[in-house]
């Protein structure tokens, strides 16, 4: 029977596939998987709605905490406002992971595809951290590589 992973070890990387980094100082993360439905109910049924499935999505949500010395590079709010103000195309690898398992687990579950960064919202609250949080939209399919145990 496995044992409940703390939040603390999920993260966020992103950049190009191979060569992710560390979303900097994230203090939560959400991986949403959706699958869509195509009503498929005739008119002399019984009444109950039937479906079936239709395209599948992914999306990725992460939150973090605004550092002073963000700059490109660092994994932090400048690299990945980047993705969306800069020339190049706004697309990334990203990756979903466990790391860090405390369960006898080299490499932890991950999840990975491409992505197109739809949203990068830098906050400064009064009397309070500065945060920023960003939103990836998967562009084709999600992968998923279970955890391998070590020897």
């Amino acid at each position: 029977m496995g044992q409940v992973v703390s939040g603390n070890n999920l993260v966020v990387k992103f950049g190009e596939e191979g060569s992710e980094v560390i979303v900097a100082c994230s203090t939560s993360c959400t991986l949403t998987i959706n699958q869509a439905t195509v009503a498929a109910s005739c008119k002399d049924g019984d009444g109950w709605a039937a479906n079936i499935p239709g395209e599948k999505s992914w999306e990725v949500t992460v939150d973090a905490l605004y550092k002073d010395d963000d700059a490109s590079g660092t994994g932090g709010f400048v690299d990945l406002s980047a993705l969306i103000i800069g020339a190049d195309a706004n697309n990334a690898n990203l990756v979903f992971e466990e790391i860090n398992n405390p369960v006898n687990i080299a490499n932890g579950n991950q999840w990975a595809g491409a992505v197109v960064m739809t949203s990068c919202t830098l906050n400064g609250p009064a009397n309070d951290n500065s945060t920023f949080s960003a939103t990836f939209s998967g562009n084709g399919p999600l992968s998923f590589t279970p955890g391998s145990p070590t020897v």
